[in-house]
């Protein structure tokens, strides 16, 4: 996506982070590759460290991407419905 305007569903100033990784001192993100422990956000408008980028997201599931004992990134899955991410199959 790099040519596009914005990603679909984005506002324009998130533009950026098609091109540079998202700082890993801010959100959910961020918080679960500093402490290594997969989260889920049933609601997001409760957890008060969610960096609202699109409005339509409603609960979130985030992992840590580790190598050995070392947190390297974070990796994140996202819906538009409340508890839309219980882990079932």
């Amino acid at each position: 996506m790099a040519g596009a305007a914005h990603a679909p569903g984005y506002p324009p100033d998130a533009e950026r982070y098609l091109k540079e990784p998202w700082p890993l001192d801010q959100g959910i993100v961020g918080r679960v590759a500093a402490n290594g422990i997969p989260t889920r956000v049933p609601d997001v408008s409760q957890d008060p460290d969610y960096v609202p980028l699109r409005s339509a997201v409603r609960s979130q599931l985030t992992v840590p991407v580790a190598a050995k004992t070392a947190s390297l990134a974070s990796s994140c899955s996202k819906a538009t419905s409340l508890t839309a991410l219980t882990g079932r199959c």
